[in-house]
């Protein structure tokens, strides 16, 4: 009688010591879907440049055949668990990318022309830093490795945006009353439901005013919760058959969840 109470008991423990363990994997599971609670910037400047000062892509990337003859590479970077993506295309033409790349560049003096595209409007990235992300062209995608609370980001234009908006050139026309330019963050869940949006205004002449952002901003991105994808896309006013002919570029800083 005695053997089989300790039989018993023996088997209560197993099965309480199972129990708790699959408690524990669920709660594992559980905790990669809970939204990062210690916060966090991203600020880029664990990334090195070579000497051009800037990184646009390289053909580490997946490969595969792009338009015109030309190879996409499919490539990121990666800052503190967060993702960057970016496809450099490259053909016998030259090379071009989109999505997303950082740079070191600085200054409010240069033409505002394409191959100045990785300088900020500015003396320095955000606060004074060295290193700044320069997103380009819609759908310039930003991944975490956990669901995520935003907070807040530091944008300001690129100078050839800004001098375009400004002056006008052969594609855009010079802003002037009712004229604007946006990018929109948009995030998504783990299931790739959207979760909230932000748009931040990176020119604008509507009700007589005559704003283009050439400093380092604060953009509060607290709509968007338990993210595990942001989007960035544009809209403004000046659009042709092809979309929109502002450049769209915005230059990013200090990103805070």
């Amino acid at each position: 009688m005695l053997k089989n109470k300790f039989k018993f008991v023996y088997l209560l423990l197993i099965g309480a010591v199972s129990i708790g363990m699959q408690s524990c994997s669920d709660d594992d599971d559980e905790d990669e879907n809970m939204p990062i609670t210690t916060q966090t910037t991203i600020d880029f400047e664990d990334l090195e440049v070579d000497s051009k000062g800037y990184w646009i892509g390289d053909t580490t990337g997946i490969a595969s055949e792009g338009q015109w003859g030309a190879t996409d590479y499919k490539g990121s970077f990666s800052t503190k668990t967060t993702t960057f993506e970016n496809t450099l295309s490259v053909s016998s033409y030259g090379q071009s990318w989109m999505g997303f790349g950082y740079s070191t560049l600085a200054d409010s003096t240069v033409d505002g022309v394409y191959t100045n595209e990785m300088y900020v409007y500015g003396k320095s990235g955000a606060n004074g830093s060295k290193t700044f992300a320069v997103a380009y062209a819609d759908s310039a995608t930003i991944t975490f490795d956990k669901a995520t609370d935003l907070k807040s980001v530091m944008v300001n234009n690129s100078t050839y945006a800004y001098k375009v908006i400004r002056d006008g050139n052969e594609f855009s026309t010079k802003f002037a009353k009712g004229a604007w330019f946006a990018v929109n963050f948009t995030g998504f869940d783990a299931n790739g439901k959207k979760v909230g949006e932000t748009t931040y205004y990176l020119a604008d002449f509507r009700n007589k005013k005559t704003f283009i952002c050439g400093e380092w901003t604060k953009v509060d991105l607290s709509a968007l919760k338990g993210v595990k994808k942001v989007v960035l896309t544009y809209d403004g006013s000046d659009k042709g058959s092809y979309g929109l002919n502002t450049p769209t570029y915005v230059c990013l800083d200090n990103l805070v969840f």
